[in-house]
């Protein structure tokens, strides 16, 4: 099967990641982060997935693999390396956007 990639837009902050819903979608989500930002990624890789559902099929033969686009508030570069490192071989790509 073949991947078809699609960016989800990322908001890093220094206590929270928000998941921003694309126009006429719905799924934007607000994830809180505590001082361990290990403790948050169960709920944050599922909020991705759902929201991901939300594309619907992506064809025959097809799947979808969201391309995560973070885009890091000033005070909030230590949470993106961490989510960096915490998503790294886990299927969901990670990119720094400005």
């Amino acid at each position: 099967s073949t991947a078809l990639t699609k960016p989800i837009r990322i908001e890093c902050y220094p206590d929270r990641l928000v998941l921003v819903a694309e126009r006429g979608l719905t799924g934007g989500r607000r994830i809180a982060l505590g001082p361990r930002t290990a403790d948050s990624m169960d709920e944050f890789v599922s909020a991705v997935w759902d929201y991901a559902e939300g594309w619907g099929l992506a064809g025959r033969g097809m799947y979808w693999r969201p391309l995560l686009h973070v885009y890091v508030a000033p005070g909030a570069e230590p949470r993106y390396h961490d989510l960096e490192a915490l998503l790294r071989d886990s299927g969901l790509p990670i990119q720094w956007k400005i």
